[in-house]
C-alpha cells in the first residue's frame, strides 16, 4: 500500500511537470521531424536481498508509462533459469496502470544482467 502511494505520488508529480510542457502532437505532421521515443531498459524481479533502488525502478517504470513522449518500452528482464513468468509478473504488477500505457512494455526475458552489447543487440 505505502508502494503504490509512493508510484501514485511521483507519477502525478513527474505528469504534472510533463503537462507543463506538453506539445500539440496534432500539430506535427507525418513528415514532421517529431519522432516518439523508444526506451531500452533492463528489470529485474524483487529478492530476499533487493535494496530500495527496486522501488525507485519500478516507480520510474510507472511514470514512463504514463510519458506521452515514450511510446514503447522494451525491458530486458533478468530472470532464474527457473522462473519463465517473469515477464507475466511484469504485467501483473502494473495491472492497476491504464490498458493503453501498459501495451507500450515489451518484456523480454534474458538470463543475467544486460551489457551494453546485449542493448545494442537487442535494438
Amino acid at each position: 500500500l505505502v508502494f503504490h502511494s509512493l508510484v501514485d505520488r511521483a507519477v502525478t508529480n513527474e505528469i504534472e511537470t510533463l503537462a507543463h510542457h506538453r506539445v500539440d502532437f496534432a500539430s506535427f505532421s507525418s513528415e514532421s521531424t517529431f519522432r516518439q521515443i523508444t526506451l531500452l531498459t533492463s528489470l529485474f524481479l524483487r529478492g530476499k536481498g533487493t535494496s530500495v533502488h527496486y522501488d525507485e525502478l519500478i516507480g520510474a517504470l510507472a511514470v514512463n508509462m504514463r510519458n506521452p513522449y515514450i511510446s514503447s518500452i522494451h525491458v530486458l528482464m533478468e530472470v532464474a533459469a527457473n522462473h519463465d513468468s517473469a515477464c507475466e509478473e511484469l504485467h501483473t504488477m502494473f495491472g492497476q496502470v491504464s490498458q493503453s500505457a501498459l501495451r507500450k512494455v515489451v518484456c523480454e526475458p534474458v538470463q543475467r544482467q544486460p551489457t551494453y552489447h546485449d542493448f545494442f543487440a537487442y535494438a
